[in-house]
């Protein structure tokens, strides 16, 4: 396997802080400055030499607890550069710098990612992959749009607050009670919905699974379904009244859409985690997640924007006359390629459609109706 070195982004090997001798001089904790696209967390990385005034000398790693690599588009690395890696499976990268850290190598994976960036909607370099903090007590706290991290390590698991995250890799795993069934979950901050399971069938739901969306991954599409579970989702002393549960064909997932509404941190070396209500919660109240909305157009990022691969039945857009095939170029008067980051609360809002069908383009505005209660 080919690789280059370029002075440019992150770390695994070694991390210090700036203007320290030593990571033991750092006083604890330490804010890593994340700009927040949503519930998603991303991470600004820079050349050291070159530093971040022009914001294409920057690039957005969107750090994913998921992710077992850190990969980064071709592209973006060509931009901070200068050197094109578009034939290399492998770079490292050195001498590079994200607020108060100093990165002193860093080798990723080179990966396309425009079609990610395109179901995103947002400026998108790259994934940070999970284990990139590992030498660190990382916490995410979704409240305060804060990545935080500290030095120590977690106490043993007391199945309340603190809980092992050992599982069949070392991603963060965790098992929860959903209802009177056990459930093996991967906590997966880069899942923009609530939990994901298989099977649906197997778990008592007030309504039959229903098509909600298609999720876009690395290298295919997810035709996700949907249920608003009659049992309650638990661990140690929390609790998420009834959730929403969608589809998913392979591994179990914890989302953000649950995620924001506790502080999680993560200990890499001892596999734990900690987690804890936002503050300035009651704890006893369960967490109550909203009920899901869409106007029935299922798309997928294309080329020129998103393409319609399904429409729901009864819905708003099977009333209208948009077709599968149709190309959506503008969604709210913004380009389709760049839309925007999701909101974190989802919104019950009209959405304004700019649309192709071959040569002719066309406008239309869809309700969002409810399609889990």
């Amino acid at each position: 396997m080919t690789k280059v070195t370029i002075r440019s982004l992150l770390v695994l090997c070694f991390l210090v802080f700036a203007g320290f001798a030593s990571a033991e001089d750092t006083e604890y904790p330490v804010i890593v400055p994340p700009e927040m696209c949503g519930r998603y967390f991303m991470v600004p990385i820079y050349f050291e030499k070159r530093g971040n005034e022009n914001p294409d000398d920057v690039m957005l790693l969107l750090y994913d607890t998921g992710a077992s690599h850190t990969v980064i588009d071709p592209d973006a690395i060509e931009r901070v550069s200068g050197q094109n890696v578009k034939d290399k499976r492998r770079v490292n990268l050195i001498d590079l710098r994200s607020g108060p850290l100093k990165i002193s190598k860093f080798n990723v994976r080179v990966v396309e990612l425009d079609h990610l960036e395109t179901a995103l909607g947002s400026k998108f370099d790259g994934i940070l992959g999970y284990s990139f903090f590992r030498k660190y007590l990382l916490t995410l706290d979704y409240a305060n749009e804060e990545m935080r991290l500290d030095i120590g390590k977690l106490p043993k698991p007391d199945g309340k607050t603190i809980f092992s995250a050992k599982g069949k890799d070392k991603r963060p795993w965790i098992t929860m009670q959903l209802g009177d069934e056990k459930v093996k979950l991967l906590i997966d901050s880069g899942s923009n919905g609530t939990m994901s399971l298989r099977d649906l069938g197997d778990y008592p739901s007030f309504a039959p699974p229903t098509p909600v969306s298609i999720s876009q991954r690395f290298d295919h599409l997810d035709y996700n379904k949907g249920i608003r579970s009659k049992g309650d989702l638990t661990f140690g002393d929390h609790r998420v009244a009834t959730p929403i549960v969608r589809s998913v064909p392979k591994t179990q997932l914890l989302g953000n859409q649950i995620m924001q509404n506790y502080l999680f941190t993560f200990d890499q070396k001892k596999k734990r985690v900690r987690i804890i209500r936002n503050p300035d919660v009651d704890d006893s109240t369960p967490v109550s997640l909203p009920s899901s909305y869409s106007d029935g157009l299922l798309t997928a990022p294309h080329r020129e924007g998103l393409e319609v691969k399904s429409i729901l039945d009864d819905s708003p857009a099977s009333r209208s006359d948009i077709k599968v095939g149709d190309i959506v170029l503008e969604v709210d008067s913004k380009p389709a390629l760049r839309k925007g980051c999701r909101p974190k609360i989802p919104s019950r809002e009209p959405r304004h459609y700019r649309i192709r069908r071959g040569d002719a383009t066309f406008e239309r505005t869809l309700e969002q109706t409810v399609v889990v209660e």
